[in-house]
């Protein structure tokens, strides 16, 4: 991502862009550079064997979408001599999370909905209490309501009424990948924003130092200064308790590309 330096920073960048009109559209990604072994400087731009994610902006509504690609030449990987892709965004996800009963259930979503209210989405299922880290609220049997809208920047606990496994499933378009603010000094409920599960190490690669420790509500633990990792994958619908090593705030926003299976419905 960096330019005119060495600096080393990565994520996910435009490289190539084009106006679709109903023919055949060529593009031309655009590759980084990096001569900082011979004392030059770094230029953004894709590396090779990062995985090419596809998105459409949809010009009527002013929104991204993702897309998915099917491939008649090349894997969908940078670096290769030829890509030929038939492109089909992605107007509409369903996201179904089960929660279970006798248990603090950790969850959150990533898929954005029209009415992403807690009457629309926790009011789906019976609820006994919910709460974010923030020490809001939904508590339906007082009507006591202190969450309002759910975010899907953040995760949620709940404990439900009844004796049943419920389901809250909510339709709408993919969220972003982030950025998820992760405060220190405190537990945070950290959601999990691709539609793939991810390796644990993968979702953190790169903030080792930042973190103490993270947890599910399963007991699965990831302590990377001792090299414990007994939740050895993150997965759509959970949630995740985060605790930072330091006094630093940390801004994260999850990678992107192809490094697990789908766990999501597409319609």
């Amino acid at each position: 991502l960096n330019s005119g330096d060495c600096s080393s920073e990565t994520g996910e960048l435009l490289v190539g862009a084009g106006v679709w009109t109903g023919q055949q559209l060529e593009l031309v990604g655009v590759a980084s550079v990096d001569n900082c072994a011979f004392g030059g400087f770094q230029l953004p731009g894709y590396q090779n064997g990062n995985s090419i994610v596809y998105k459409v902006w949809k010009a009527s509504e002013n929104e991204v979408y993702s897309a998915e690609a099917t491939y008649a030449a090349g894997t969908g990987t940078w670096g290769e001599l030829l890509t030929a892709a038939t492109i089909e965004p992605i107007y509409s996800i369903t996201q179904n999370i089960v929660l279970e009963p006798y248990q603090i259930n950790g969850f959150s979503f990533n898929v954005v909905a029209d009415d992403m209210s807690v009457l629309n989405t926790l009011g789906q299922v019976d609820i006994l209490v919910a709460a974010d880290d923030a020490g809001a609220y939904f508590v339906p049997g007082f009507n006591v309501d202190q969450i309002g809208q759910v975010d899907v920047f953040e995760g949620y606990a709940a404990f439900l009424a009844g004796p049943e496994s419920q389901v809250i499933s909510i339709s709408g378009s993919p969220s972003a990948l982030g950025p998820i603010t992760c405060n220190a000094f405190q537990t945070n409920s950290m959601p999990f924003l691709p539609q793939e599960c991810m390796s644990t190490d993968d979702v953190f690669a790169g903030y080792e130092d930042d973190i103490l420790v993270v947890q599910n509500d399963a007991g699965g633990f990831y302590v990377p200064s001792f090299g414990v990792m007994s939740l050895t994958e993150m997965c759509p619908g959970d949630s995740y308790s985060v605790f930072l090593n330091g006094a630093n705030d940390i801004e994260y926003t999850y990678p992107s590309g192809d490094m697990a299976r789908s766990s999501a419905s597409f319609a």
